[in-house]
């Protein structure tokens, strides 16, 4: 019951963390945890719907028709009637160019902040053992 899906196509969660987008960098084949998403309109620009449907608000729609007991999941019938709203495709080009930004500038921080995390640990396992010591005088800036 597995499927082909093409790079480029939007693969989509329906189980477990049901509601999550991806967009294949490479052509697989998915099983039936998966929705796949495909043959877009021209007017659609990919990068765009990633970000909508990542959205809370496309989020809370996937969750209002998620069906199940215990484990909630999404049919295929019922994703395909969820209705978007979609702007001029010059709008969704700038939106997802901000958003983009946005993400890269984060993924930089985050990176620092890890970076900052291990040189924190670092000094505190080797100031606290001995191994690093500190200055008799530290000069302190007013």
């Amino acid at each position: 019951k597995s499927r082909l899906v093409n790079e480029g196509d939007f693969i989509l969660s329906n189980s477990m963390s049901f509601g999550r987008s991806y967009i294949m960098k490479l052509s697989a084949c998915i099983y039936d945890g998966w929705l796949a998403l495909k043959d877009f309109s021209p007017e659609v620009n990919k990068d765009f719907l990633y970000y909508l449907l990542s959205s809370e608000m496309v989020q809370a729609k996937f969750r209002s028709i998620s069906a199940g007991s215990g484990v909630l999941n999404l049919k295929k019938e019922s994703v395909s009637k969820v209705v978007l709203q979609i702007p001029l495709l010059s709008e969704q080009k700038r939106i997802a160019q901000i958003l983009t930004a946005t993400d890269d500038e984060i993924d930089k921080l985050e990176h620092k902040l890890n970076i900052l995390i291990f040189q924190k640990n670092y000094l505190l396992n080797n100031l606290i053992t001995g191994t690093i010591r500190t200055p008799e005088k530290l000069s302190t800036h007013n």
